[in-house]
């Protein structure tokens, strides 16, 4: 059936191979467009959005107060001001004894910010402080309970009583949003910041505009809700680039926005040689594959066995990314007692000392080299993108209390001795754990144990990866009770993020990332219910003792969470947060509810045509230049006569 398939597929793309290369041609000489492939989006609403493919949309049709941008030695970032018109400027002074800071404080709290004045919406509507006003009030807007409203509620940007005023307790007038003229305003934070934190959270204001926001809401249910930025024709833009066509499930055309005023000041000169930007919806990869090699797209991913071919070429790129994919565990007994029929037994992940075996049976060097061979090993939940001090760039996996801490995880001595594989301590453990389970009454020496493993689809990938699931629990179970008695299920879920946190998955992949320059705020991926992927654990009521300064504290893991974040240490030094950080992370994993696999990174392949910014990956910040240092050796129309000069089959 297989061999069929291929030669069916290969019959087709010689076929439409033909008929292009008959075609006329219809690149346009000085246009360079830039094609590629996502998932479908629901919504670019920058107060609602979810997803990666909404926030493409969100990067290339908005402008920030400030960017960091590629350095012109290409070797690190640089902070430019774009819609501000100077950089931040701390004004806690003015406001001491006012809006909740303390009398005393003299800086960290208030911030002043100057615009510039000749920012603009598409359609010439100006961009001033009351755009900001508009904005901030919105994703705040207690009838709306936006999904970004915590950007501004909680977290780093936490403006004063922005909280209360999401939950309906006070008026807008007593939020941090002071307007002090038509193009300058100051925002109040709950915690002490930096120039440096300041400059990279408000990278979180992204704008919306009154009119179409306003016409777009409808009362849904007890909320209300917008239909802004789902269609061309409500995404407006103050970017370099306006959505001007959006078929659903097919494509996406976005071109150059012409009133944006970084094509007029001068200070973006040779800078978005990018005409426009055509993304499709595209899932099947060998699609992807073949339309990249016929010259129709501008870069295409790599499956493990496409490295093998590709990995040594020249236009092959890598690109860390700040996800840690994980295995993530219902750890509810009673859920997973409902599961169970005749002999078909799901309990044994509510004990922790299988958890444990089966985190101990994980050769996880192997496993990424099967499954993502450009990614690395991962033993932690927070990968080597994240940066614990801004001021010195100092990653948070070098950073010896991070790494003592993981260390006494995995019971080694120095991070090079970091494998997480051991079978014979795994097959102790799942000696312990029968042993409790039957003593309980959980099982019976009958019974054969499931692990329903949902994923979104049967992939290549995702059943490799069950495969290597259920090879690593078979071999460390070998000579146990449990020897050949587990039996990984996979399960088709299409909305398995969703129905893990019903407690309806045993197991599943996810992966946290984001925000690479504020590790500390992750934690509430893990600490808060309203994030945690893995059913059962109780943040609100699980407690951890840390150690800080020789003295033990014992909070939950909510309450470290927001004292890290929100509270008392919100705003002492990298150093001491970064203590707290690399305890709380090493608690969790003590409970064995999450377990690293590899830290992720991307492989592809770029177009002969395209040149990034930089040769080589800078940082999480830069990456390689983006779109706004990107370069084109053809335009559209001499890349396409090029292509079919070659037959529209490509050697890469």
């Amino acid at each position: 059936m297989k061999k069929i398939y291929f030669l069916t597929a290969t019959f087709l793309t010689s076929a439409l191979l033909t008929l292009t290369a008959c075609s006329e041609i219809t690149g346009v000489k000085g246009e360079y467009t830039y094609r590629t492939t996502s998932t479908c989006p629901s919504t670019w609403n920058p107060a609602e959005y979810h997803n990666g493919c909404e926030s493409t949309v969100i990067s290339l049709t908005a402008t920030g107060l400030y960017d960091f941008i590629m350095n012109k030695t290409k070797d690190n970032y640089e902070v430019i001001c774009e819609l501000a018109r100077a950089f931040p400027q701390d004004v806690t002074k003015e406001y001491s004894g006012r809006y909740d800071i303390p009398a005393l404080e003299q800086s960290g709290y208030a911030w002043k910010f100057d615009m510039i004045t000749h920012a603009t919406w598409d359609d010439g509507t100006p961009i001033n402080a009351d755009t900001i006003g508009y904005t901030l009030s919105q994703f705040l807007n207690p009838q709306m309970k936006n999904y970004r409203a915590s950007n501004w509620y909680e977290g780093m940007m936490a403006l004063v009583k922005g909280y209360d005023y999401y939950e309906g307790k006070c008026s807008w007038n007593e939020v941090g949003f002071v307007k002090n003229d038509d193009y300058s305003f100051t925002l109040i934070f709950t915690k002490k910041l930096t120039l440096f934190q300041v400059e990279y959270g408000s990278t979180s204001i992204l704008l919306l505009k009154k009119d179409l926001f306003e016409a777009g809401k409808k009362k849904t249910g007890e909320i209300i809700k917008t239909n802004y930025c789902t269609d061309a024709s409500n995404s407006p833009s103050y970017g370099p680039y306006k959505v001007k066509r959006f078929q659903q499930d097919k494509e996406m055309l976005l071109v150059k926005n012409p009133t944006w005023f970084g094509y007029y000041d001068n200070y973006h000169d040779n800078q978005y040689q990018t005409t426009a930007v055509n993304i499709q919806y595209i899932n099947e990869h060998t699609t992807i594959l073949n339309m990249f090699l016929q010259g129709k797209l501008d870069e295409t991913s790599l499956t493990p066995n496409e490295l093998k071919i590709y990995g040594n070429r020249i236009y092959r790129k890598t690109s860390p990314l700040s996800y840690t994919w994980k295995f993530s565990f219902n750890i509810d007994k009673e859920k997973l007692k409902s599961k169970n029929k005749d002999s078909e037994n799901h309990v044994m992940l509510s004990y922790q000392d299988f958890r444990h075996a089966i985190s101990l049976s994980l050769n996880r060097q192997e496993i990424t080299d099967t499954i993502s061979p450009s990614s690395e090993a991962g033993f932690g939940l927070l990968n080597n993108l994240y940066v614990c001090n801004p001021e010195t760039n100092e990653l948070y996996r070098e950073n010896p209390l991070a790494i003592e801490n993981l260390c006494k995880v995995y019971d080694v001595s120095s991070p090079q001795d970091l494998t997480g594989y051991n079978k014979k301590l795994a097959a102790k453990y799942f000696e312990s754990a029968y042993k409790k389970a039957l003593a309980n009454g959980d099982i019976k020496d009958s019974d054969k144990f499931y692990i329903d493993f949902h994923t979104y689809n049967t992939s290549e990938t995702n059943m490799r990866l069950i495969t290597c699931l259920q090879d690593s629990i078979n071999e460390a179970a070998a000579g146990t009770p449990f020897e050949k008695r587990i039996i990984i299920n996979q399960v088709t879920d299409e909305n398995y993020y969703v129905n893990m946190k019903n407690g309806n998955v045993d197991c599943a992949v996810t992966a946290w990332g984001g925000s690479s320059y504020d590790p500390y705020g992750i934690t509430e991926c893990y600490c808060s219910k309203t994030y945690l992927n893995e059913y059962g654990f109780e943040p609100e009521e699980e407690k951890l003792t840390i150690t800080i300064n020789g003295k033990e504290y014992t909070k939950t893991y909510a309450d470290w969470s927001y004292e890290l974040n929100e509270g008392k240490y919100a705003s002492e030094n990298s150093n001491l947060r970064t203590n707290i950080l690399s305890q709380i992370e090493a608690g969790l994993l003590l409970h064995y509810n999450m377990l690293p696999l590899w830290y992720s990174t991307s492989s592809y392949l770029t177009s002969q045509r395209m040149i990034e910014g930089s040769d080589h990956y800078i940082n999480a910040l830069v990456e390689f230049g983006g779109i706004r240092f990107r370069r084109w050796s053809m335009d559209d129309y001499d890349w396409e006569v090029y292509c079919k000069e070659n037959n529209n089959s490509l050697r890469y």
